[in-house]
């Protein structure tokens, strides 16, 4: 009984800091989501672990953004017109966090572009290892309330600011866009955005079986890559589902 209790706490715990997760009841939610099911077991059990995994994963395919030559080109390009003096704020991609190497090198390099202007990135988690998982476990609508209240208790950014989304990064900017808009957003750049949803997994194929015990990234992400992506369950725990635009029609048709 007090084994119980311990894992009810922690539980609890960890969905007051982080999000609001439930793990998956037995029977449907669990048989249409087996691989979705098990990270969310590893979120609540061990969530360092499973933030190293992501970042394993997303190193390994060159998700993780960082400043070379090509990227700063591209990002000189996108940022030619902007006026100088107005803060810059950055959201990232899937798999990435504002707490990474790369992206602190990424923000200070468009604050060196920009002749000093405040630039920062802006996390939906307070660390690291959550800025991580909730990439991939907060949903899109508690992703972009958590920016926005970040943006706003941020008194460099209270005049308004320039907005650049990386991948994944641009539906928080553009639901921040939407949903509130204060302080404004002056300019809104897009880089790699999906911003029209996305229909394809890139880097990864279907598997015949799943390994519960050790599912792996690529595994969560062509379960999403389906009808099982419009569940309740997947758009209230998966910001991939939040954006899946399956292209067939036999997906969404009823």
């Amino acid at each position: 009984m007090l084994s119980k209790y311990f894992i009810f706490l922690r539980v609890f715990l960890f969905s007051a800091a982080v999000a609001s997760v439930r793990v998956c009841k037995e029977g449907n939610e669990r048989e249409t989501h087996p691989v979705l099911c098990r990270m969310v077991d590893k979120l609540i059990e061990d969530p360092e672990s499973l933030s190293l995994d992501i970042y394993d994963w997303a190193k390994r395919h060159n998700a993780l953004l960082d400043i070379d030559q090509e990227a700063s080109l591209l990002i000189e390009r996108h940022l030619r017109g902007t006026s100088g003096g107005t803060p810059v704020v950055m959201a990232h991609g899937m798999g990435d966090s504002c707490f990474n190497d790369g992206m602190k090198r990424v923000t200070e390099h468009i604050s060196t572009l920009l002749g000093g202007s405040y630039s920062t990135c802006i996390p939906t988690g307070d660390n690291q290892q959550e800025d991580t998982t909730n990439g991939y476990f907060l949903n899109m609508d508690a992703s972009v309330q958590v920016f926005a209240k970040k943006v706003r208790s941020d008194p460099a950014l209270a005049d308004g600011f320039h907005a650049m989304g990386f991948s994944q990064g641009n539906n928080v900017i553009r639901g921040y866009i939407a949903k509130y808009n204060d302080p404004p957003v002056k300019t809104f750049i897009s880089v790699n955005g999906v911003n029209a949803g996305e229909g394809a997994v890139p880097y990864c194929r279907p598997s015949i079986r799943h390994n519960l015990s050790f599912p792996s990234m690529c595994d969560l992400l062509m379960e999403q890559a389906s009808r099982a992506a419009y569940t309740s369950y997947a758009q209230e725990h998966s910001f991939q589902a939040n954006y899946w635009r399956d292209p067939r029609k036999s997906a969404w048709k009823e």
